[in-house]
This record gives C-alpha cells, structure tokens and sequence, in this order.
C-alpha cells in the first residue's frame, strides 16, 4: 500500500497522475515502485520508456490515483464515515436513485450530501491556499519550531490526537530509549505517544510493496521482541499494518 509520506509531500499534479519524478526516475506515490524515466521496458510486447511504463503501473496495480485516496479511510481524508461512503458510490458512477436505495436514506438525504461535500471542497481549496500563503510568509513549513520540526502521522492512522503530536527530537530519544543498537527492542512504552514512535519504527521493517504470510511477519518480528503476537496485533490496530479476511496476507499501510 502508499507510503504516507510521499502522498503529504506530492503536488496536486503527482497527486492527480498517482506518480511523481525524482530525478532520473519515476516513483509511484502508492507503492515506492519505480522506473528509470530514459531506460526502456518491455510492455504488451512493445518497448516503451519509463514514465510510460509508471502510467501503466499505476492504472494496472492500482486502478486509479482516486481509487487509491479513497482507500486512506475518513481519519486521512478529514471527513466523516458516511461522507466517504457516499465518494465511493459516487466514484462508481452510481446514481442518486441507486445509492438512496443501498443506503435506506431518502433522494433529499444524497443530495444533501452533494452539497455538503462541494462546500467541503471549496472550504479546502482556500484553507491549502492559505496554509501556502502561510509558509511562503512565514519562510517556514507550519510543522517547523523553533529547533525541530512536528513528525507528521502516517496516513492509516486510525486516529488522528495528541498521542501524534511528536517532534523529531523526541522520536530520536524514544527510539535509543526503548531500542538496542541491533535494532531489538528492549520494552514495550506504556505510554501511548512513545508506543506509537516504537510501532512505527518497527512497522519501517516492511516494505509497503511486498505481501507477506503470518509466519514471514512472525518470523521478523521475533528478531525484534520475543511477544511477537502482541506486535503483530498492535501494528494492525494502529493502522501500521493490513491483512486479508482470512489471516493468510499481511502488508504494510
């Protein structure tokens, strides 16, 4: 699944087309994949360059940028359960008729919905254009202080409080703290901000492209602490990790 980052950091034209160039490459703001933009791969038995072959990457694996974003869940995307619902069948091309009668809810209900969410977008088009106009003024990112910078949280959080509130200094700290010099941890932080930090440092253990089975995550997981079960069933509870109905793969969110 996406690496969080990256989406934070893409431009609304990356974002749009799902990738983005780092200097000789073209990375897919999804899954890390990426392509050289000058070499040529082969693709439906022809050969094309790089960046075409990531406009296929994206469309094949992925289906959409949109289809992906709608996948991030109500916490990333700022807006309530139901709303989001209502993205999905929207995206799907449902009709109003359609979609009042999946839901139960009157014709009234979807387009007030409509409504709402248009006057959502157009709340966020001048609340980013005045955060811009912030950290061009202010010379700095509104995340900047005076002597570190706030760590943003990852995309799959499942919420989104004061336990996220941490700076890079602190992450720093949390990490020596509670980790060996092998990567091992040493216990387990009661406290919920400290135990976010380890989790998501041990979460950096997986790739976000790659499936893995119940005893690959084990397997990794018990070279960081012996409760590997605990580990495996708090990533999944903070959203760092995703698995299928049946247990039978695991990734990274």
């Amino acid at each position: 699944m996406m690496e969080k980052q990256e989406l934070w950091d893409a431009s609304a034209e990356e974002m749009r087309r799902g990738y983005r160039i780092v200097e000789d490459e073209a990375e897919c703001l999804f899954c890390g994949q990426r392509y050289y933009t000058q070499e040529i791969y082969a693709q439906d038995e022809r050969w094309v360059l790089g960046e075409r072959k990531m406009k296929s990457h994206v469309k094949n694996v992925h289906g959409s940028p949109l289809a992906m974003l709608l996948k991030l869940g109500p916490e990333a995307l700022g807006i309530s359960a139901m709303q989001l619902e209502m993205l999905q069948a929207f995206a799907c091309g449902q009709s109003d008729q359609q979609i009042a009668k999946e839901k139960g809810v009157t014709l009234s209900t979807i387009r007030n919905y409509r409504f709402k969410l248009r006057e959502k977008q157009k709340q966020a088009q001048l609340f980013v254009m005045m955060m811009t106009l912030l950290n061009e003024n202010s010379g700095h990112s509104i995340q900047q202080l005076s002597d570190t910078a706030l760590i943003d949280a990852h995309a799959a959080a499942v919420m989104r409080d004061e336990r996220y509130e941490l700076t890079e200094k602190e992450k720093e700290t949390i990490l020596k703290t509670y980790f060996d010099p092998q990567g091992a941890l040493k216990e387990m932080p009661a406290k919920a901000k400290r135990k976010l930090a380890v989790l998501a440092q041990i979460a950096e253990n997986f790739k976000p492209e790659v499936r893995y089975t119940e005893k690959q995550i084990n397997t990794l997981l018990q070279r960081i602490w012996p409760d590997h079960v605990y580990l495996r069933r708090a990533l999944i509870e903070y959203g760092f990790l995703e698995r299928t109905a049946d247990g039978s793969a695991y990734w990274r969110k």
